[in-house]
């Protein structure tokens, strides 16, 4: 059951990105693309500094693992995923007219983090 979450959610967050890329007038195949898809998301939803923090706590990550710090790891994990819960909540409110997609990827985001 892991190993399938682990596999449809990535897909469904794809799927949503493109729609809202569409939306909001950008190339869906950037969707695809694992930083600019941050990068795109954080434009539309006016938050660049998220992108760069989300940057800056990927650089920690692997610093964790190189120096084999679980703990550090677990902090940064947390950490881009309340970065990511407020981008998707900035989106929420960008987009009233289309709130499902928000929630869906707010709901996904926590069920990601946690498998």
């Amino acid at each position: 059951m892991e190993l399938v979450l682990s596999a449809i959610i990535p897909i469904v967050t794809y799927f949503i990105y493109c729609n809202l890329f569409v939306m909001a007038g950008e190339s869906p195949i950037y969707a695809f693309i694992p930083i600019l898809n941050t990068y795109t998301l954080c434009k539309i939803v006016d938050a660049l500094w998220a992108f760069w923090a989300n940057i800056i706590a990927i650089a920690l990550m692997i610093m964790a693992i190189v120096a084999g710090s679980p703990v550090l790891l677990s902090l940064m994990g947390v950490a881009i995923m309340a970065i990511n819960v407020i981008v998707y909540i900035r989106l929420l409110i960008a987009c009233r007219n289309t709130p499902v997609w928000a929630i869906a990827l707010i709901v996904l985001e926590v069920i990601e983090f946690f498998i």
